[in-house]
């Protein structure tokens, strides 16, 4: 067997195996299709029960670890009238994406909806487009914020974000938008609820720190009690009327403090009954956050072709 055959077995097989990488493109993006057609009334019933959150969005995105740097005080009070994070594909995967903000009336600028599109393989050079930002007088938060650097170049705010094009190949605020934010936003909502431990589990307080190596030492006031007990309990010791008056003082304070205690408790019943209704929203996200998981890892892959 010369030189020749060799060459032409080896284009065989790789002949074989370019043909097991196009069906392997084409079996991911059919189940990237039926994936989403599946997502998507799921999608539509989370966006409605964040949207009955208060700061549901903005809340998710100052908790992010990454996002939330490039967000000052005055971002946080415009992302605070946002309700919904749109992220749609389009329907060849790999050209790109589009992510749509959307908010309700505020007095920051007029859009509805905010929308920046990601296309990624248009004559093999990313390109991005997006909406202009309809500003209303004087309120331009891209023309007052101080400068600050991000990790791709300096930003005035998160909204010059949108009319950032110079690299949408490398737009790591989309990137993380889409395969992280989106995903699971009511991981990073709930984020303060889940601090890490020293020994790596969650929840719970932190350990005081007592680097500095002194050994503390514990009074009790028992001891005290009980000399001062001994000392009533002589003759001739008993309580004198002023002692007896300061005594009735502090009943008739007791039970004062006590009604104070009773109006205290009636408002945090109320308090309760407000943040009731947030937490069953948030709970019933949760719960169908884990029944989307498992309906995803059932999915099978039919040979007719899905559509949604």
């Amino acid at each position: 067997m010369g030189p020749c055959c060799d060459t032409k077995n080896t284009r065989k097989v790789q002949m074989r195996l370019d043909t097991l990488e196009k069906k392997g493109a084409w079996l991911h993006q059919r189940l990237e299709l039926k994936m989403s057609c599946q997502r998507r009334p799921h999608l539509d019933q989370r966006s409605s029960i964040t949207q009955a959150i208060p700061d549901f969005w903005v809340t998710a995105l100052l908790n992010h670890p990454h996002l939330s740097a490039h967000i000052d005080e005055t971002d946080e009070d415009a992302l605070s009238y946002m309700t919904n994070l749109e992220i749609e594909s389009f329907k060849n995967n790999k050209l790109g994406y589009r992510i749509g903000f959307h908010f309700r009336r505020n007095p920051y600028f007029q859009n509805v909806i905010i929308v920046k599109e990601l296309h990624l393989g248009m004559g093999g050079s990313p390109v991005s487009f997006s909406d202009p930002i309809l500003w209303y007088r004087g309120q331009n938060l891209t023309l007052h914020s101080e400068p600050r650097r991000s990790g791709r170049g300096i930003y005035q705010t998160f909204f010059s974000w949108f009319s950032d094009h110079t690299s949408p190949g490398r737009d790591d605020i989309a990137q993380i938008l889409k395969d992280d934010l989106f995903r699971n936003p009511l991981r990073y909502y709930l984020t303060p609820l889940w601090e890490p431990r020293h020994n790596g589990s969650t929840s719970g307080p932190k350990p005081a720190d007592n680097s500095n190596g002194d050994d503390c030492v514990v009074i009790s006031d028992s001891d005290d009690d009980e000399d001062q007990a001994e000392e009533q309990a002589k003759p001739g010791r008993g309580h004198s009327r002023e002692e007896e008056d300061e005594d009735e003082d502090k009943v008739h304070g007791g039970q004062d403090a006590g009604s104070d205690d009773s109006g205290q408790e009636a408002r945090e019943d109320e308090d309760e009954d407000s943040y009731g209704e947030k937490d069953e929203a948030v709970d019933e996200l949760r719960g169908r956050e884990v029944r989307d998981q498992d309906d995803e890892e059932n999915i099978e892959v039919d040979e007719e072709e899905d559509e949604c």
